[in-house]
């Protein structure tokens, strides 16, 4: 009788326990479904451009292939997604072809944080269950707002920070708030870009904002051929 084989989702799945690996994994299901929109299925390819969404680092890392099976396995662990009958076989380890999410995604795996001392403005944490890469998120976000200044002594400039440009501040990643502003950590009376001391701005108010100068091309004058 033969086991897995070393590309079953049941094989990989059994041979990482690696938080970090699970926190990726957590990561990519965010992002995936957030791709997704109406759809449920998800093709390989999209998967590994979530993948790089999320974790940048791995673009040309070489394990990249791998990572993703990795965190793929996971999440079909986990009942998040299901993967397809059909194989991507360009590269090993193999690939599904697609993955499709699931309807209703399992609820968060407790993690135990509430013995955590969250700051008062993080305390609706004691009262989730939340998942490794919450706690992650909102352990970043605790140590930035201890060096801050009490939200209503601040003055407009602080508050006008761009949100990408506070969110490569605090997670090293300038599209994380994008993805967590879509979560149930910006449901209300929770996290707010008002308590991040930032705003979301567009890319022209950016150049508005940062005066910058447009110097337009000398003109070029086109003679007719006689």
């Amino acid at each position: 009788m033969t086991g897995p084989t070393p590309t079953s989702p049941t094989a990989i799945a059994t041979a990482s326990s690696d938080p970090a690996h699970q926190l990726v994994a957590e990561r990519l299901a965010e992002e995936m479904a957030a791709i997704s929109g109406s759809r449920k299925r998800i093709l390989a390819a999209e998967c590994e451009a979530a993948l790089i969404e999320v974790e940048p680092a791995l673009e040309w890392e070489p394990s990249r292939r791998a990572r993703l099976a990795d965190a793929l396995s996971e999440l079909e662990a986990a009942g998040t997604i299901a993967w397809s009958t059909k194989r991507d076989r360009t590269l090993q380890p193999e690939l599904p072809a697609f993955v499709t999410l699931s309807a209703a995604p399992p609820p968060p795996r407790p993690t135990g944080p509430r013995y955590l001392a969250w700051r008062p403005e993080l305390a609706w944490a004691h009262d989730l269950s939340l998942t490794a890469s919450e706690v992650d998120d909102l352990q970043q976000i605790q140590a930035f707002l201890k060096d801050q200044p009490d939200i209503s002594s601040k003055d407009d400039a602080t508050r006008d920070v761009p949100h990408r440009e506070r969110s490569l501040e605090i997670f090293g990643d300038e599209k994380r708030l994008d993805r967590l502003t879509r979560g149930r950590l910006f449901e209300p009376g929770r996290l707010t870009l008002e308590l991040l001391s930032c705003c979301q701005r567009s890319s022209i108010s950016l150049a508005i904002d940062q005066d910058v100068q447009v110097i337009p091309y000398p003109c070029v004058h086109v003679i007719p051929y006689p």
